[in-house]
């Protein structure tokens, strides 16, 4: 898969999973998904299955940590690194 695909792929699923209203062209590198898209503790671990069922993926417990998996370019960046050691 490629680095674009990755980054389309897990914007279109944090809008999905979303507690505000966003689109796609709102998420940048930048993003935090607590404050910027109103994702809470719940919101976030749905988000992490939907990502490994989506990637058909397992992330490591250290990449869990509340730093990676609320920003987006540090999630994606974490996706990429798991596809690429599996």
């Amino acid at each position: 898969m490629l680095n674009k695909d990755i980054n389309n792929e897990l914007k279109k699923i944090i809008v999905k999973n979303s507690r505000l209203k966003t689109s796609v062209a709102n998420i940048s590198d930048n993003s935090d998904l607590i404050n910027d898209f109103g994702y809470d503790s719940v919101s976030l671990i749905e988000l992490i299955v939907n990502i490994e069922q989506t990637f058909n993926i397992t992330f490591n417990y250290d990449m869990l940590s509340i730093d990676i998996i609320s920003n987006f370019k540090n999630l994606c960046d974490c996706i990429k690194t798991t596809l690429k050691n599996s």
